[in-house]
């Protein structure tokens, strides 16, 4: 491919009237026939064997994303070199983001998935959480309460601590750990060194677990940028992998001490965020042992979820339940209800800690930037603005504090070399993003992936000129001139470079399409197959929760843990499907098999309604 230069004819004209300048720029001696002319007509063009001239667009398509220019010609050439291509157009896709509404309560964003501003400026959550208020308090408990935990446990102990604390070193989980040091001087703290924490949030854990005389372990874990890029990957944040990486290694500890009790430093926000889905309170009466039950269960199967946390530090750690029955996680601020402005307080008269400033935030660690970067980026919101929302609505920040706090001046350069540092070499941009970005439509002659393509594009290219979403499409739109059909190309689908290959399995009976609607609607995604698992789609307890309420609304009984024993939209119809064909009242296959004798028990609670509505998705009569 070469650019397009036009001579040897007698009607070539000799410039452009009254551009000079331009003149000289495109009307080149022609090295062919001394004397004459030839214009540069900045169209890419190639010849055919045959003699055929084939045209592949303009070789002076300059744009520029993020400060960088960038030439569409070069990008086209390498994909053009990819085995199979046999066509390609790359088109700017311009962003439109205006700042979102925020709750006047809250300060929540509208955003946030699913959440519904209204005239008034109230936002849904805060309306609901009004409601469901008072039930909800019923979760929580007392500091005397944690004392007789922590009383009561002790005699577990068969090592020298009564718990193992784990010690962030920030305002809360510092705060926490003064105030467990009042309950008990047999305390063993433990933070995860994840190669990012700052010197000065060092300096704040040292100093403050030896004015408390408490002792102090760093916990270090092999291949911790692997997590963080599988966690980017997963959750778009750096959080989730630290948080079961800190886990892992908090409950190895604890077992290999004799600790009876893990207490972690989450914030009420925090705990509404991961744990307390609306739902829990929705009934005539909460049932707090109900509760702690589906977040042990969640737990477990949180930690047997198969990610690169699991493979680096798992092992046989969890094959079954023992650990969850010699080991207790306990939320310290599930007993303690306090303010921002008390804790800060506190710490000032009690404890040698102050804000680090080489963070440039109250957090400690340098790539929790990276995290809030790629998750703003390719969730279009930032990843705290819901616990720290739910942190307002409970009076234990202002509205304003909160803010403050969102407010992150992000060094995107230093972000940028975090990120190259730990090896993530995914655009960081999804189709939806509100920054320019490039597509890539092509086509091909056989199938070809979009990650396929992408690593081959990375070998060769750097970063910034690696496309952030591709379509194959069956062929390229033109308009009646010939030209491409910039319109028709942004109509078009778009895949994210970042998925993977794999085409989804779409529903294939009544039961999955209706389930996969509502994982769909939780989940907030666009592309999801039936054999796609729960936890590697980014569900949480909390999905689980509304999941199953949806569907038990749809008249669908189920539990969410359910969703945890059958974590993909194919199972969990199979196992609706075993529930109706179990359910008392059912006709018996044959008079040798009564469904008395046959049958297994039941695994989902069917009423009347939920059995008439399976019934008809599994073409069964009522009765069966």
């Amino acid at each position: 491919i070469g650019e397009l230069h036009i001579g040897g004819v007698d009607r070539l004209a000799d410039g452009y009237q009254n551009m000079a300048e331009e003149t000289v720029k495109r009307f080149l001696p022609d090295p062919f026939l001394p004397g004459r002319r030839m214009y540069k007509s900045g169209d890419l063009a190639s010849v055919t064997p045959g003699g055929v001239v084939r045209y592949h667009g303009r070789a002076d398509e300059q744009i520029k994303i993020r400060g960088v220019r960038i030439e569409l010609a070069e990008i086209r050439q390498m994909v053009l070199a990819h085995g199979g291509v046999t066509d390609c157009v790359l088109d700017l896709i311009e962003p439109a983001a205006p700042a979102p509404t925020r709750c006047r309560e809250c300060g929540l964003g509208a955003d946030y998935p699913e959440v519904e501003i209204d005239e008034t400026g109230i936002c849904s959550i805060c309306r609901d959480y009004a409601v469901y208020k008072e039930k909800a308090a019923a979760y929580f408990r007392s500091m005397d309460e944690l004392r007789t935990l922590v009383e009561r446990s002790s005699p577990r102990r068969t090592g020298r601590f009564d718990c193992l604390m784990l010690f962030s070193g920030g305002k809360d989980s510092t705060y926490a750990l003064c105030r467990m040091a009042e309950l008990t001087p047999r305390i063993l703290a433990a933070t995860l060194d994840n190669g990012f924490l700052s010197d000065e949030a060092k300096a704040n854990i040292t100093r403050v677990t030896e004015a408390l005389g408490i002792e102090h372990r760093f916990m270090t874990a092999p291949g911790m940028n692997a997590i963080f890029v599988d966690s980017l990957k997963r959750h778009a944040n750096v959080c989730n992998g630290c948080f079961k990486t800190i886990y892992t290694l908090g409950l190895k500890t604890a077992r290999d001490e004799g600790i009876p009790l893990i207490v972690t430093g989450l914030s009420r926000g925090q705990l509404f965020e991961t744990r307390l889905a609306p739902e829990l309170f929705n009934r005539p009466a909460v049932d707090v042992g109900e509760i702690d039950r589906f977040v042990l269960e969640a737990r477990k199967t949180y930690h047997r979820v198969e990610d690169t946390a699991a493979r680096l530090l798992n092992g046989d750690l969890f094959r079954d339940d023992a650990i969850f029955s010699e080991i207790e996680f306990v939320d310290f601020y599930r007993y303690c209800d306090v303010p921002l402005e008390e804790v800060y307080a506190y710490l000032k008269a009690h404890a040698p800690w102050s804000r680090p400033r080489d963070t440039g935030r109250s957090t400690n660690c340098l790539i929790n930037d990276v995290g809030i970067h790629v998750h703003k980026r390719r969730r279009g919101y930032h990843n705290y603005a819901l616990p720290y929302s739910w942190d307002v609505r409970m009076g234990h920040k202002t509205r304003n504090a909160a803010l403050d706090e969102l407010d992150d001046k992000i060094d995107e350069r230093r972000v940028a070399a975090i990120l190259e540092e730990i090896g993530f070499d995914e655009p960081v941009d999804p189709p939806d993003s509100g920054e320019a970005r490039l597509a890539c439509y092509f086509t091909a002659r056989d199938t070809v992936g979009p990650g396929d393509l992408r690593r081959s594009l990375a070998e060769r290219l750097p970063r910034e000129m690696i496309p952030a979403t591709f379509s194959q499409v069956p062929s390229i739109p033109l308009t009646a001139n010939g030209k491409v059909d910039r319109a028709a190309l942004a109509a078009l689908p778009r895949i994210n470079a970042a998925t993977g290959d794999a085409q989804p399995i779409a529903p294939r009976n009544q039961a999955e399409r209706q389930l996969h609607g509502i994982w769909r609607e939780i989940l907030r995604l666009e592309s999801l197959g039936v054999e796609d698992n729960f936890f590697e789609l980014g569900g949480d307890s909390i999905a689980a929760i509304r999941i199953a309420s949806r569907a038990t609304d749809a008249g669908l009984a189920m539990n969410a843990t359910d969703v945890f024993s059958h974590q993909t939209i194919a199972a969990l119809a199979a196992a609706l499907a075993a529930a109706l064909a179990a359910a008392p009242g059912r006709r018996p296959e044959s008079p040798r098999a009564p469904a008395t004798e046959a049958a297994p028990p039941p695994r989902l609670a069917l009423d009347d309604k939920a059995r008439a509505r399976l019934a008809a998705m599994f073409g069964k009569r009522s009765d069966e």
